[in-house]
C-alpha cells in the first residue's frame, strides 16, 4: 500500500512540474514578444527620427543604452550633432544596444547641450561610465518613477524653448539691450573724459618737450658752428705756420698741383683719387716715404675732411680747397686695334686698376668679336701700347676681391666694372642691410656701418647698436651681414 501511495505521489509531482514548466515557458515567450515588440517600436521611432534630420541639420538627441554603472542604474546617452545618422551608428559601435528615443532640432546645438548639462534638475543625474577602457561623458541616469524619460524630454524642450523666439524672450532681450546701451554710454562718457584728460596732459608734455628739443637743437647748432669755425681757424693756422721743407719732393708736389689740379675754396677731392693721379703723373712707383710726404703735404696745404659728395659705397674722405682738373683722354694712333680696344672696352680713371691677365682675356674676346686673328702676342701688344700711354702706370696691384697681388696697371679698368665700387667689404667685414618688415625685402645695402650711418643721418654708434639689436624704426630695421 505504501508503495502504491508513493508511486501515486511521484506521478502527481512530475505532472505538476511539467505544468509549471509549461507556464514558465509561456511567460518567457510573452516577455520575449513584449521585448521584441518594444525594441521594434523603438527602432521604428528611431528610423523615423533619423529620416527627419538629414545631413547638416543641427540637433540635440537622447538615446537608451544597456550599459550600466556600479549602482546598476538605467542609463541613457545625450549629445549634439549635425549628422544624426552617423552619430547613431557610432554610438551603436561603442554602447550596448543604443537606441535613439528623442531628437530636437536647434540652431545652437553646442549652447543647448551646455544648458542641458547645467540644468539644475538634470545636472544631478549626469554620470560618467567606462566603456572599452575609456571614460564616457554625457550619460544620464533615469528611472520609471522620479526621473523618467518623459520628464527628461520635458526639461530639454523647456531649455530649447527658452532660447527660441517668443514675445517674452524678445521683451527680455529689449530690456537687457536697453540696460547695456545705458551702461555702454556711461562707460564711453567716462572713457572719453579720461581720454581727453590724458590727451590734454600728453599735449602739454609734448609741447614742453618740443620746446626743450628746439632749444637743444639750437645749442647743438651753435656748438657745431663754433667747432667748425675753430677747426677752420686751426687748419688755416697750420697752413700758415707749418713749414714745408723746400726740397725736391715738395717742388715735385707743387708742380703736380699746378699741372693737374684746380685750387679753389669751393672744391674738394677724394684723397684716394688725388694720390692715385699723382702716382700716374709721376710715372714712378711710389715709395712709402713719398706717399707719407705727399699726404702730409696735402694735409698742410688743404683741409682734410669728410667730403660732401658721397658717391662711393663707403664714406669718402678727402681735401677741401683742391680738385683734379678734368682730363680729356684722346687716342694717339690711327686705327690701331689695341688702342681701339682700350678706348671702346676700358675706362680711364685715376683710382681704377686692372690686372694684366684680366685685360688680356678681355682683349682676346674683343679680337674674336672683331674677327681679328689670335696670334698669342696679345699680352705683348697690350704692354707695348700701355707703356707709351700717359694715362696709366704699370705696377703691382692688390686686388681685394681675391686678396692677392697682381701685375697690372693703375688708372684703367673695364667699363663693365662698377665705377662707384671702392672696397669689397669694410675693415670689420660687416655690411649693413635695411630690411622692410612687411615683405622682408632688402631696401638698401651699405658696405660699412659708417656709410650706412652717413646716408641715413644716424650717428655711427647708434647705427651699430641698432644693427646689433635689430631695432625697429617704423616699418624697417637694420642688420649686419
Amino acid at each position: 500500500l505504501e508503495e502504491v501511495l508513493q508511486e501515486t505521489l511521484d506521478e502527481e509531482t512530475i505532472e505538476l512540474k511539467l505544468q509549471l514548466e509549461q507556464k514558465e515557458n509561456i511567460i518567457l515567450e510573452k516577455d520575449k514578444l513584449i521585448l521584441t515588440s518594444k525594441q521594434e517600436k523603438y527602432k521604428a521611432v528611431e528610423t523615423a527620427l533619423i529620416s527627419q534630420f538629414p545631413l547638416n541639420t543641427e540637433c540635440v538627441y537622447f538615446g537608451l543604452i544597456d550599459n550600466t554603472n556600479e549602482k546598476g542604474e538605467k542609463l541613457g546617452k545625450f549629445g549634439q550633432t549635425n549628422h544624426l545618422h552617423n552619430r547613431v551608428e557610432n554610438h551603436r559601435s561603442k554602447y550596448t544596444n543604443f537606441i535613439l528615443v528623442a531628437v530636437f532640432r536647434v540652431q545652437n546645438k553646442t549652447e543647448i547641450e551646455n544648458l542641458i548639462k547645467d540644468h539644475p534638475k538634470i545636472k544631478k543625474h549626469i554620470r560618467t561610465i567606462e566603456v572599452h577602457g575609456k571614460n564616457k561623458k554625457e550619460i544620464i541616469a533615469y528611472d520609471d518613477t522620479n526621473f523618467t524619460i518623459s520628464r527628461l524630454t520635458k526639461y530639454i524642450q523647456d531649455i530649447i524653448h527658452s532660447k527660441e523666439y517668443s514675445i517674452d524672450n524678445y521683451n527680455k532681450i529689449l530690456k537687457i539691450n536697453e540696460t547695456l546701451i545705458i551702461e555702454n554710454k556711461q562707460l564711453k562718457e567716462i572713457e572719453n573724459k579720461e581720454l581727453n584728460e590724458l590727451i590734454d596732459s600728453l599735449k602739454l608734455k609734448n609741447d614742453k618737450q618740443q620746446l626743450e628739443i628746439n632749444e637743444l637743437k639750437e645749442t647743438i647748432e651753435k656748438y657745431k658752428n663754433s667747432i667748425e669755425s675753430i677747426n677752420n681757424e686751426n687748419q688755416i693756422s697750420i697752413q700758415q705756420h707749418t713749414l714745408i721743407d723746400d726740397n725736391e719732393l715738395t717742388q715735385n708736389f707743387n708742380k703736380f698741383i699746378l699741372d693737374c689740379c684746380i685750387v679753389r675754396k669751393d672744391v674738394e677731392v677724394d684723397s684716394n683719387e688725388i694720390i692715385a693721379q699723382f702716382r700716374i703723373w709721376n710715372s714712378i712707383k711710389p715709395t712709402r716715404v713719398t706717399n707719407e710726404a705727399f699726404n702730409t703735404y696735402l694735409k698742410t696745404k688743404f683741409i682734410a675732411t669728410r667730403l660732401k659728395s658721397q658717391d662711393k659705397n663707403q664714406l669718402v674722405h678727402g681735401f677741401v680747397g683742391v680738385m683734379l682738373k678734368p682730363l680729356e683722354y684722346t687716342k694717339i694712333l690711327v686705327n690701331d686695334l689695341t688702342e681701339n680696344f682700350i678706348f671702346e672696352t676700358c675706362r680711364f680713371s685715376p683710382n681704377s686698376r686692372i690686372p694684366i691677365s684680366n685685360l688680356t682675356e678681355e682683349y682676346i674676346r674683343y679680337k674674336n668679336k672683331m674677327k681679328s686673328p689670335i696670334n698669342d702676342n696679345e699680352l705683348e701688344e697690350l704692354k707695348k701700347y700701355l707703356l707709351s700711354c700717359p694715362y696709366v702706370q704699370k705696377g703691382t696691384l692688390f686686388i681685394q676681391t681675391d686678396k692677392s697681388a697682381h701685375n697690372g696697371y693703375y688708372g684703367l679698368d673695364l667699363k663693365s666694372a662698377d665705377p662707384y665700387f671702392r672696397k669689397t667689404t669694410s675693415s670689420t667685414g660687416k655690411k649693413v642691410e635695411k630690411i622692410d618688415i612687411k615683405s622682408g625685402g632688402v631696401i638698401n645695402t651699405w658696405e660699412t656701418i659708417a656709410k650706412a650711418a652717413s646716408d641715413e643721418k644716424i650717428a655711427p654708434s647708434k647705427m651699430s647698436q641698432s644693427c646689433k639689436n635689430e631695432v625697429i624704426f617704423g616699418d624697417y630695421y637694420y642688420r649686419t651681414i
